[in-house]
């Protein structure tokens, strides 16, 4: 089992990156949690840009073709993203991402790789730094150690996730054992730890399983297992119900915290 300082990652060795991209699109055409999502983010957005008075330097990690990073910039409103970053290991995914940046923002920048720290420049900053449903793929003390060096002081780390429930619970039905790791408890655990304050805005969403695409986009849920899918097929309606929650982090107070020392937390629903 995880400790608290690690999310589970799927396991992607027999799966091409441009399948599981356009698995995730599948999911995310039927479920409502984008359009739950968007507004949480561009309002932070728009709170970021406020306060710093200029147009934000934006890093999306996992940012695959940008297509969802550009709907949440335009509902944030003209002038929000001054500068964006785009990062994932999937170079095609990336091809899209330059093909709109006209439309994400000014100046666009493309890296292709791991979130690691040899991607990014000595001094590189960001005021806000994004993990859009991808934090779950990567180890968070390393993943939240590198969002929080490259935040300027006062920026902003969102990360929307999995909440409680959802995909374990599902789990849990479809095999009779506790799934292990539970994505937003472990991110709020981690952030505690690291004595970041800060924001979750839960949120209720609803995938749609009535269509032609049901088994594929259970399969994706379950991590590619295709014996739970099975089992989960056999209990589950036309939808299902699935948590997601947004964790809002102002990089100012984290990068004074010291590990260990316990947050400040406020809950949204």
């Amino acid at each position: 089992m995880a400790s608290a300082a690690e999310a589970p990652r799927a396991d992607l060795s027999s799966h091409r990156l441009g399948g599981y991209q356009e698995l995730h699109r599948l999911r995310s055409e039927h479920s409502d949690y984008p359009s739950q999502i968007r507004p949480v983010l561009a309002a932070k957005l728009r709170e970021c840009r406020q306060a710093r008075g200029a147009p934000l330097r934006i890093l999306s990690v996992g940012a695959a073709d940008g297509a969802y990073d550009q709907t949440v910039f335009e509902a944030a409103g003209a002038g929000v993203c001054g500068e964006y970053t785009g990062v994932d290991v999937d170079a095609d995914a990336l091809a899209q991402l330059g093909a709109r940046a006209a439309q994400l923002a000014p100046n666009v920048r493309l890296k292709h790789g791991a979130f690691e720290p040899a991607l990014f420049d000595e001094g590189e900053r960001f005021d806000a730094v994004l993990f859009v449903h991808s934090i779950h793929l990567m180890c968070l003390d390393p993943a939240f150690s590198l969002a929080r060096s490259l935040l300027a002081d006062g920026g902003l780390l969102l990360v929307a996730i999995q909440g409680a429930g959802g995909v374990p619970a599902l789990h849990a039905r479809a095999t009779g054992t506790a799934w292990p790791h539970n994505v937003a408890e472990t991110v709020e655990a981690r952030l505690v730890e690291m004595g970041a304050p800060h924001e979750e805005h839960k949120l209720s969403c609803t995938v749609d399983l009535g269509g032609a695409h049901r088994r594929q986009i259970v399969e994706f849920m379950l991590f590619f297992s295709a014996e739970p899918a099975d089992a989960a097929l056999r209990t589950l309606g036309d939808t299902f119900n699935e948590p997601m929650s947004v964790f809002s982090v102002y990089g100012g107070a984290w990068r004074r915290g010291h590990v260990g020392e316990r947050s400040d937390r406020a809950v949204i629903t």
